[in-house]
C-alpha cells in the first residue's frame, strides 16, 4: 500500500540526533501511512549499525551520496519519495506526538494551499537551544498573515502536495550552498501561494553545539543566505528589520515573565542577529554567487565545484544531453584570436573558470568573481557519484598508455564504476569511425574528453548528435595527471601552482601557453579596459 506521507532528512554524520528524529516519528499518535527517506550527504562514517537497529520499528530507506550539499541530498531524497505529501525535517529535530496527524487533517481541510509551514521551536535544555527557540518565536510572529500563511520557509518543518513537488525538476536550487528554502518561498510568494502556518503542528530544533560554534555558525547562515535574501526581496517577500524586531520583542515582554536568564536569553538572540546581519554584509562586499558572466567574449559560469558535480550526475541519470568545457588564460587568448574556437565555448552548456588567471582577469575586467574549478579536483568525487547511480564512463583522450593508467588510477579509487571505454584521443579517420561505432554501441552516460583545447570541444560538437543521452565533459590534461605520480602534483594544485608544476614537468609542451599566453591576455585586458573608457569619454561628450 503506497504511503501517504513521505519524510525527506538529509544527514551528515549527526547519527545520534538523526535516530532520535526518526524516533519521534516512529512515536506519533495515530500517524499516517508514512516512509522516511535518509539522505547521507557524504558523511565520514556510514550510518552505524546500532542507529540502524533502533531506526528498524519504521519504513525506512537510506542512501549514500558524495557531500552535494542539502539541496542536492533533498532533491536526491525527492526522487525516491511515494507520498501524497513530502514533508522535509531537518535530523536534529524532534516532532511533537500529535504532528503528523495535524498535519494531515489540516492538509484535508486547507484544499486550496499547497505548501505548509510547521510551528518550529526549541527545547530549553541549553543557552543555545533556548537562544534557537528566541529567535524563531520573533521570526513566525513577526512574518504570520491574517489570512493564516506565512512569509517564511524552514526546511525544520515544511510539507508539500507531492503533485507540486513534482512539477520541478530540481525542486530546491543546488546554485546556493544555504537557503534554497528561502528561494522556494520566494517562487511561492510570485505564485500566490505563500505557506499555510500550522501552529498545531508542532517541530522542536534541537541544536547541540557551544554559542561560538553557533555564533560563528550564524555568520556563516548570513553570508550564504544573503543571495536568498535579496531574491526573496525582489518577490515581494519581508525581510525582517530592527523595527520588526522591536516589535516582536515588546510582544515576548508582554507576554512573558521576564528573569535574569530570559534577559540573557534575549540580548544573545539580538546578538546573533547583528552576526548574521553582519555575514550577509560581508557576502555583498566578497562574497562569489553563482551566475553568468562573459571575460572578453567568452560565457562564463560562475559555478560551485558540488554543483557542477550534481549538474553532471542528474543529467546523466536522466538521459539528457549536456556539454561542459572550461576556460583558463591560454583558452582566453586563443579564443580572441579564433571567432570560431570563441563560438565553440560560447555553444557548451557550462564553462567554468579553470585557473588563477581567469579569477585575476575577471578582477581587472571589473566583472563579477569567478570560482577556480578543475577537473582534477572533483574527477574521484564525481566517480564516486556516478558508481552510486549505476552510472557508466568512458574515457577518450591522451596517448594509448595514458589512458590506460588513467583508466586504471580511477577504478582503483572506485572500484565499482562501470568504465565501458577507453581510448586514446589520437587516432586516424578509419579508427574514428570504429570508436564512434563502439560508443553507439556502449552508450556511456558521461564521456571524459581529454584532447587538448580547441581540438576536444570541436570533436564534442561533431559527436553530440549520435550521442544525445550522454554528457559530454572536455577534460584537458586530466589523463595526464591521473597517470602521473601523485606526490608533486597535488601539492602543486592544493596551492593554486599547477601551472608551474607543469611548466617544469613539460616545458616544451606548456613553454608558450604560459609564458607566451599570459602576457598575451593581459595585453587584451589592457585593451579592452582602454575600449570602455573610449566608449564611456564618447558617450559622456554626448550627453
Amino acid at each position: 500500500m503506497e504511503p501517504e506521507l513521505s519524510i525527506v532528512i538529509s544527514v551528515r554524520d549527526n547519527w545520534r540526533q538523526l535516530a532520535e528524529c526518526v524516533d519521534s516519528i516512529a512515536n506519533q499518535n495515530a500517524p499516517p501511512r508514512l516512509e522516511v527517506v535518509v539522505i547521507d550527504d557524504g558523511s565520514k562514517t556510514p550510518l552505524p549499525a546500532r542507529a540502524v537497529e533502533s531506526m528498524r520499528h519504521v519504513q525506512l530507506r537510506v542512501l549514500r551520496q558524495t557531500a552535494l550539499g542539502i539541496a542536492a541530498a533533498r532533491n536526491r531524497g525527492l526522487e525516491l519519495t511515494k507520498g501524497e505529501l513530502i514533508v522535509f525535517v531537518d535530523s536534529d529535530c524532534l516532532l511533537e506526538p500529535n504532528c503528523l496527524k495535524n498535519l494531515v487533517e489540516a492538509t484535508k481541510y486547507h484544499t486550496d494551499d499547497i505548501a505548509f509551514q510547521f510551528s518550529v521551536s526549541s527545547l530549553d535544555r541549553t543557552l543555545v537551544q533556548q537562544i534557537e527557540g528566541f529567535r524563531l518565536r520573533i521570526v513566525q510572529e513577526s512574518l504570520l498573515l491574517r489570512s493564516g500563511h506565512i512569509l517564511y520557509a524552514n526546511t525544520s518543518g515544511l510539507a508539500f502536495r507531492s503533485s507540486y513537488v513534482m512539477q520541478s525538476e530540481d525542486f530546491f536550487d543546488v546554485s546556493v550552498v544555504r537557503g534554497s528554502d528561502t528561494l522556494k518561498l520566494a517562487q511561492l510568494i510570485r505564485q500566490g501561494k505563500p505557506p499555510r502556518f500550522l501552529s498545531q503542528c508542532k517541530v522542536f530544533h534541537c541544536p547541540e553545539s557551544s554559542f561560538a560554534k553557533y555564533a560563528l555558525k550564524c555568520f556563516r547562515v548570513g553570508y550564504h543566505d544573503s543571495y536568498s535574501h535579496e531574491k526573496l526581496k525582489a518577490s515581494g517577500g519581508v525581510l525582517l528589520g530592527w523595527a520588526h524586531k522591536y516589535q516582536a520583542l515588546k510582544r515576548v515582554r508582554l507576554t512573558s515573565r521576564w528573569n535574569t536568564d530570559r534577559i540573557r536569553c534575549a540580548v544573545s538572540a539580538l546578538l546573533c542577529f547583528s552576526i548574521e546581519k553582519l555575514g550577509r554584509a560581508t557576502s555583498r562586499m566578497v562574497g562569489i554567487h553563482s551566475l553568468k558572466t562573459k571575460l572578453l567574449s567568452v560565457r562564463m559560469d560562475v559555478i560551485r565545484r558540488s554543483e557542477l558535480i550534481y549538474r553532471i550526475v542528474t543529467s546523466a541519470a536522466s538521459h539528457r544531453s549536456l556539454w561542459v568545457s572550461y576556460a583558463n588564460a591560454w583558452t582566453l587568448v586563443q579564443a580572441k584570436k579564433l571567432d570560431s574556437f570563441q563560438s565553440l565555448l560560447n555553444s557548451t552548456d557550462i564553462c567554468f573558470a579553470d585557473g588563477v588567471g581567469v579569477k585575476l582577469a575577471a578582477i581587472l575586467l571589473n566583472q563579477p568573481r569567478v570560482r577556480k574549478i578543475t577537473f582534477n579536483d572533483v574527477i574521484f568525487d564525481l566517480c564516486r557519484e556516478l558508481a552510486n547511480r549505476s552510472l557508466s564512463i568512458a574515457l577518450i583522450g591522451g596517448r594509448d598508455a595514458v589512458s590506460r593508467e588513467a583508466s586504471a588510477t580511477i577504478s582503483k579509487a572506485v572500484p565499482h564504476l562501470n568504465v565501458v571505454l577507453q581510448s586514446s584521443g589520437y587516432f586516424s579517420p578509419a579508427e574514428e569511425e570504429s570508436l564512434k561505432i563502439e560508443l553507439l554501441k556502449r552508450k556511456p552516460n558521461v564521456i571524459l574528453i581529454g584532447m587538448g583545447q580547441p581540438r576536444q570541444e570541436d570533436w564534442a560538437v561533431r559527436i553530440r548528435p549520435l550521442l544525445p543521452e550522454s554528457v559530454l565533459c572536455c577534460v584537458g590534461g586530466l589523463f595526464d595527471y591521473l597517470a602521473a605520480p601523485r606526490g608533486w602534483a597535488t601539492f602543486a594544485r592544493r596551492f593554486g601552482l599547477e601551472w608551474a608544476y607543469r611548466l617544469c614537468s613539460c616545458p616544451k609542451k606548456t613553454a608558450r601557453r604560459y609564458l607566451f599566453g599570459i602576457p598575451t591576455l593581459f595585453g587584451y585586458i589592457i585593451m579592452e579596459q582602454a575600449r570602455r573608457a573610449t566608449k564611456f569619454a564618447l558617450r559622456a561628450r554626448l550627453f
